[in-house]
């Protein structure tokens, strides 16, 4: 079957209104920073078939979307937000809702020296809780260092090779310039040790990565990063690859992803992906008007005729 190119917006009405004349086959809405109002939900619902849902990665600026998180406030937020977000998906008829594979980040300001986590224990939970919540979830890789506003970033011990989602086991929201990004800061790693460092107006941010990064890296040492991506992805089950957020990468800073130009050949990244399976691709660029979504209207038109040549040839 043929994957599905959906238009994405924020909760909000001049974005939902705007993306009803595109040429998409239906919407993902991004809830970060919205409330679940129900008026805008049912809009989704009667204007897009099928549209998603996606949490984003954090409650507040600053503040993570982590379930696990060894914070209580930070937990309890992070399942309350998680599981209304899923009552809303169903009640409304999504057909399905994003979350990133987020368990016990630490937070981290600049120059602030990174912990080295239990990456076993983690998945072990992540499994557990993750796994609790029902058919629609699906879960997405994150970035190395994951830059959540208020001049901080999540560090955790998962959610970026692919390993982890193989021994989670859920369904995938593969996202390309989140994936291009963690290789590129695997490979760093290598020559660096374990650690790897981002240079940022605001300091240094950095990350101390474990056995699943050391061993993507040295997996793909010498591929170019699109085949890199691309053989990354083949390590998750048949199957598994639900959605692909579509966007590429330029290092791993705090600006490396929603580029429409960058490391990646992103027709062929995206063509190879297409052979796994997703039900829905999802463009992920960033826009100065939001609202115009100049950008992604025209990467939505090239995924329609990327997905037409694939399904012919």
């Amino acid at each position: 079957m043929r994957p599905l190119v959906l238009a994405k917006a924020l909760l909000a009405r001049d974005q939902l209104e705007a993306r009803r004349g595109l040429p998409a086959d239906g919407l993902e809405a991004l809830l970060v920073g919205r409330p679940l109002d129900e008026d805008l939900l049912r809009f989704c619902a009667d204007h897009w078939d099928p549209f998603t849902l996606e949490v984003g990665d954090r409650l507040a600026p600053g503040v993570p979307v982590d379930p696990l998180s060894a914070d209580p406030g930070i937990r309890a937020r992070s399942r309350a937000r998680i599981e209304s977000a899923l009552d809303a998906a169903e009640s409304f008829g999504a057909a399905a809702m994003t979350v990133h594979l987020v368990a016990g980040a630490a937070i981290l300001a600049a120059d602030e020296p990174p912990l080295v986590q239990d990456r076993d224990a983690a998945l072990a939970e992540a499994k557990k809780y993750y796994g609790s919540l029902g058919s629609r979830l699906v879960v997405e890789n994150i970035l190395p260092v994951d830059f959540i506003g208020g001049s901080r970033v999540a560090h955790g011990p998962v959610g970026r090779m692919m390993d982890d989602f193989g021994a989670v086991g859920l369904p995938v929201c593969l996202d390309t310039a989140h994936l291009g990004a963690a290789l590129m800061a695997a490979r760093e790693s290598m020559v660096r040790g374990r650690a790897v460092s981002v240079a940022t107006d605001e300091g240094v941010y950095a990350a101390v990565f474990g056995p699943a990064e050391a061993e993507a890296g040295s997996r793909h040492q010498g591929l170019d990063l699109s085949e890199a991506v691309v053989r990354e992805a083949l390590r998750l089950a048949p199957g598994q690859t639900a959605h692909v957020h579509v966007g590429n990468v330029q290092g791993f800073g705090p600006d490396c992803d929603g580029r429409q130009d960058g490391e990646l050949d992103l027709d062929r990244v995206v063509g190879r992906l297409i052979e796994l399976g997703p039900r829905f691709l999802i463009p992920e660029l960033w826009e100065a008007d939001y609202v115009a979504y100049e950008r992604n209207a025209g990467l939505i038109e090239r995924l329609q005729e990327l997905v037409g040549r694939t399904a012919i040839g």
